[in-house]
């Protein structure tokens, strides 16, 4: 079996999840976490290196029990806001967290 071709340069674009270049996003995403690529990593990657240079100090993601590879994707990158011994299907949307570190500083005078 040969291994995948490699990925082209990701380029972030900031746009509400209306847009119509969301949907295949989302799409691919949800075929990424059946094939595993690493694009899904990447994209978990982005949105905690955009929520730092936002300011944010804490990332809260949430996945349905019934999606195995998001559950496996969050707990490789965050933290468990629920018991995992105890039945997904008990628990609804399962919650996880990532305290993210704060934004480097730029070294300029106004922000010392």
């Amino acid at each position: 079996m040969s291994a995948p071709a490699p990925l082209p340069e990701l380029t972030a674009a900031h746009v509400p999840v209306s847009d119509p270049r969301v949907e295949p996003l989302l799409r691919e995403l949800g075929d990424e976490y059946s094939a595993r690529r690493g694009l899904a990593r990447k994209a978990v990657a982005e949105l905690q290196r955009e929520a730092t240079t936002r300011g944010y100090r804490r990332l809260c993601l949430t996945t349905r029990p019934r999606r195995p590879e998001a559950p496996s994707l969050y707990l490789a990158t965050s933290y468990p806001l629920f018991d995992t011994g105890a039945d997904p299907e008990s628990i609804g949307p399962l919650p996880f967290e990532k305290h993210l570190p704060a934004p480097a500083r730029s070294g300029r005078a106004a922000d010392l």
